[in-house]
Order: C-alpha cells, then structure tokens, then sequence
C-alpha cells in the first residue's frame, strides 16, 4: 500500500510541476528588477546581497532540479520499490543520481545569475565590494580600477565554473556530451 501510495505520491508532483512550469519565468523575470527593492525592504549591508543571491539563483536551481527529477525513467523506480527500496533508498539511490546531473548544470548556470546579482546589489547600495569599486571608479574616472575590478569578477567565476565543470566531469564520467553523444566511437 505504501508503494502505491508512493507512485501516486510522483504522479502528483509530475502534474503540479506542470503549474510551476508556466510559473518559473515570471518570477524569475520579476527577480531581475528586485535589487532596489532589496535595498529598500532591508536596507543597506551583507543582509540584502545575501537575500538577493539566493532569489536569483533560487528560480533556476528549482528548474534545473525538476527537471532532473521530471527525466527520471518511472520504470528504475517501480524496479527498486518491487524489491523492497524504501522511499529514503529510492530518494538517494534513483532520484538523487539520476537529477544530480541537472542539478551541477543548474550551479553553473545559477553562478553567472550570482556573480550578476551580487556586482548589481554591489554596484546599488554597498560600500564595500568589486561592484562598489566599478562605481566608485567610475565617479572618480579610475578607468585602470574599474577594469581591474571587472577583470576579479570574471576571474572569481571563471575558477568556479571551471571547478564545478571539473567535478561535473569526474563525478559523470559515463556522461556524453557534444558530438561525442551522438557519434559512436568503434
């Protein structure tokens, strides 16, 4: 009866995401227009940048995770619950892995909006931070500043993507990608 209660239980949540799936990109778009009102709900400092990140980066994550989950074959988890998986083994052992994929390309994904959200709420009301720098510079025409903070930024996100792309290909090495997905090698 749990079993069944189980499917039921991913048939549901297949449907809803079908709601949230028309919902995501205005509240993502919404979220693109929200540093000012950051700044206005909670003031100037760490507190806002923080909360503007996580909004930011909030909406694609929750996309690429669905997504990973939405790909998941329904056959690999009536296999494992017709021998006995328990819904935690079926959590880590199917869901989990079978998503993670989608999750590691919702990172790198959400790191661009991150890096983006963070010099915008910088750049808006900060006085601290490479976003601050850009403006401060650009007040006081210290071109050589400015291109100096913007070379950090692109720096930082380079190392991270670069990371993240290095454990996404450890981790997936049975993963095919580019033409390697559709050419067989003999």
């Amino acid at each position: 009866e749990s079993y069944e209660g189980t499917l039921k239980g991913y048939e549901q949540a297949a449907v809803r995401s079908n709601v949230w799936q028309s919902a995501l990109p205005p509240l993502y778009l919404a979220a693109s227009g929200a540093g000012a009102l950051f700044i206005i709900w909670f003031g100037i400092g760490e507190l806002p940048k923080f909360l503007m990140i996580a909004y930011v980066t909030f909406f694609p994550m929750l996309s690429y995770t669905r997504e990973g989950i939405n790909s998941i074959n329904p056959v690999l988890i009536r296999a494992a619950m017709s021998l006995g998986a328990n819904q935690w083994q079926i959590f880590m052992r199917i869901t989990f892995k079978a998503a993670f994929p989608s999750i590691i390309s919702g990172m790198k994904t959400s790191l661009a909006l991150a890096f983006s959200g963070l010099v915008v709420a910088e750049m808006m009301g900060s006085d601290i931070g490479l976003g601050y720098i850009i403006v401060d510079s650009k007040n006081w025409f210290r071109v050589s500043d400015m291109f100096m903070a913007m070379f950090l930024i692109a720096a930082e996100y380079l190392v991270i993507y670069f990371l993240l792309s290095f454990l996404e290909k450890k981790l997936f090495k049975w993963k095919k990608t580019g033409i390697s997905a559709v050419v067989e090698n003999n």
